[in-house]
């Protein structure tokens, strides 16, 4: 697991019935609960993180991006404008 230059602490606390699987589970890895800890919370918000930046088209609305990509509109006006001018 890769290391950030800085240093942060996070301290939570959690009952005893949960703390026990935690460590079972970083025992059946061969890990410390720490290790174990850290490595599935950053796996979870990367996962979240990768869904909320993933733009999620519907079969039509993707049909439609694919239609304007494959031909353009013209450019309007306002678009040749700025081209103009930039």
């Amino acid at each position: 697991m890769a290391q950030s230059k800085g240093q942060a602490r996070l301290e939570f606390r959690t009952g005893t019935e949960l703390k026990n699987e935690m460590q079972q589970a970083a025992d059946n890895l061969g890990v410390s609960l720490s290790s174990f800890v850290i490595q599935s919370a950053v796996e979870k918000a990367r996962l979240v993180n990768q869904q909320a930046n993933t733009v999620k088209l519907c079969d039509v609305d993707r049909d439609v991006f694919l239609s304007l990509l494959d031909s353009p509109p013209a450019p309007n006006d306002k678009l040749v404008k700025l081209l103009a001018n930039g």
